[in-house]
């Protein structure tokens, strides 16, 4: 079943280096959430961080988070 426990799920991109780079609040509509990131011209390449998390989940500590590593390729 989906849990209703939130209607907004954040999304946030964090940087090579560990800065938060964009944080999304995305409506969750029947379990699911869509959005983007946009990536700017002042980024660097190199692997990024996305955590997704709920207010609820926040109890809970950011072991209880989403994490997942990805590849940004900056072509200039």
């Amino acid at each position: 079943t989906i849990s209703t426990m939130s209607d907004v799920v954040y999304a946030e991109l964090i940087s090579p280096k560990g800065n938060s780079v964009k944080l999304l609040r995305l409506a969750l509509n029947q379990g699911y959430a869509y959005g983007n990131f946009t990536i700017e011209d002042d980024w660097v390449g190199g692997i990024y961080t996305l955590k997704m998390f709920t207010n609820w989940m926040r109890n809970f500590g950011e072991e209880s988070y989403f994490s997942k590593e990805i590849t940004v390729l900056c072509l200039k």
